[in-house]
């Protein structure tokens, strides 16, 4: 070849390569905006943007650099990396935007901790070395554990003196997050992380008082909290009068106490209708401007609820039912339901509903056997005074005491034992018409005649009374004929009584 040959070669191949230079250099890529840096909660969504300008003759890639890896994540629109990508991240990655605009938006999908890196939108010609068009930095946010913060005091048992410990404590989280103590609004502890312990002397006024362990990190939309109250004395309260029936329409004043921890500053009230569970108006009572007394007029079945407060808010409170019962109810009832102090009614009559709960019959019912047993012992005292009565009419002051009495069948066989004198005593044949023995002990004179007494008798033998009618047929004793073989007892009585007077000889033995 010659050398005019070999320089038109050269030129030829010189002028090649140069235009392959200037054309390169014309059509090379311009990034018209990259990728920004990310921070996102564990979980979310990412895009990292990558619009390019003049690439049709280039090749777009994702590269990824880790903490102990990189790689490359796609070519072009395609999720091909190389080395293969574990399946669990593969599916978590796409390319997405408008292709027609060279639009290269790489989309990760449920961010994980362990997509934290940096992520680079890169092009390249064949043969030509790798270029990149734009970088980002990806920062993952991971929060605590669920259950964090949690706090808790010691000792357990707690009195005003006592020395506390507080603690609060959480878990996990990136980055980690910092924890402090609060008295309501006032801090009393240094931040920390992880951890924090807070000694604390107990005083009256920390009673109801609540500690609060706030903990913060970006990795949360919202602080989370925990709270302990060291001290909870609840307040005591007492409604007075303490009564559980009252009559309709009276106008009523109760009066509420309370103690508490340092001290009670206020009081409330709610008055709810028993029967339907619902609040009564306000406007149905009076309270007091201290809190403390209520008057209202009562009209149904209530129930007072005193609430007693200390500084702190921590409340305690009591509950009384009155249950209203009519005035005739009141007016019968024997049972003492306490002393109310009555005023007039301010309020006109209402047309309430009566109480369901209350039972008139009921009330009737008992009023009525106590009026019956009244009645019955009234009529016992009468009957046992006329029996008295009766037997101061019938007896002498001073009658003959009888002597002793047999018990065997004996044979009546002369008139001497059949009532005539026999010297200073006589014998009266009396027969028992009922089981167990005759049991006088006094006798009785008859001055009648007549045999028609009363049947708590046993009459002695008389001719005039063997067909009298009313002697043969008493129940305890009647007339006995001239002479017979009887069941009898031998009553020994003397004929003169102690004045010396001589005894008729009708004669008749007080049975009991």
């Amino acid at each position: 070849m010659s050398p005019i040959d070999r320089f038109i070669l050269s030129a030829g191949l010189l002028c090649f390569f140069l235009s392959v230079a200037c054309h390169h250099a014309l059509a090379q890529p311009r990034l018209e905006r990259g990728p920004q840096d990310a921070v996102v909660h564990e979980g979310d969504t990412v895009d990292f943007v990558c619009d390019l300008t003049t690439v049709s003759i280039y090749t777009i890639y994702w590269y990824y650099r880790g903490q102990s890896v990189s790689i490359y994540l796609s070519i072009d629109r395609s999720v091909i990396a190389n080395p293969p990508l574990p399946t669990q991240l593969e599916r978590r990655l796409s390319i997405i935007g408008n292709e027609s605009q060279d639009e290269f938006t790489l989309r990760i999908t449920n961010v994980q901790e362990t997509d934290e890196g940096t992520y680079s939108c890169q092009y390249n010609y064949p043969g030509v070395s790798s270029e990149i068009a734009g970088t980002a930095e990806l920062t993952v946010l991971v929060p605590p554990s669920t259950q964090s913060p949690w706090c808790s005091v010691q000792p357990e048992s707690r009195a005003v003196g006592d020395d506390v410990t507080l603690y609060c404590n959480s878990q996990g989280g990136k980055p980690v997050p910092t924890i402090t103590y609060y008295r309501e609004n006032d801090q009393v502890a240094v931040p920390a992380t992880d951890s924090i312990t807070h000694r604390h002397p107990l005083q009256a006024r920390d009673n109801g008082v609540t500690f609060t362990c706030v903990m913060t990190t970006p990795a949360l939309d919202e602080q989370r909290n925990c709270s302990v109250m060291p001290l909870r004395i609840l307040p005591q309260a007492t409604i007075l009068p303490a009564v559980s029936g009252v009559e309709e329409g009276t106008f009523t004043t109760f009066q509420c106490s309370g103690e508490g921890v340092p001290n009670i500053n206020k009081y409330s009230w709610k008055v709810i209708k028993t029967d339907t569970g619902h609040a009564l108006p306000t406007e149905r009572y009076t309270v007091s401007e201290d809190g403390q007394t209520l008057e209202i007029a009562v009209m149904e079945n209530l129930e007072l609820v005193c609430i007693v407060s200390v500084p702190s808010g921590l409340s305690g409170n009591t509950t009384t039912r009155i249950d209203v019962v009519n005035r005739e109810q009141t007016t019968m009832s024997v049972v003492s339901t306490g002393l109310l102090r009555d005023k007039p009614s301010k309020e006109p009559p209402c047309n309430c509903p009566k109480n369901e709960q209350s039972s008139p019959v009921t009330v009737v019912l008992i009023v009525a056997v106590v009026v019956l047993a009244v009645a019955v012992i009234v009529l016992n005292i009468l009957l046992v005074w006329q029996r008295k009565h009766c037997r101061k009419s019938t007896s002498p002051p001073a009658g003959p005491k009888m002597t002793q009495a047999g018990h065997e069948y004996d044979d009546v066989q002369d008139a001497a034992e059949q009532g005539q004198e026999m010297q200073d005593s006589a014998y009266a044949a009396v027969q028992e018409d009922r089981d167990g023995p005759i049991t006088s002990e006094y006798l009785e004179l008859q001055d009648s005649p007549t045999c028609k007494e009363s049947l708590e008798y046993a009459y002695a033998s008389y001719p005039e009374c063997k067909n009298d009618p009313t002697a043969s047929g008493g129940k305890i004793g009647k007339a006995v004929p001239h002479p017979v073989k009887i069941k009898m007892q031998s009553l020994r009585v003397p004929m003169q009584d102690a004045s010396g007077y001589e005894l008729p000889s009708k004669l008749a033995a007080k049975m009991k």
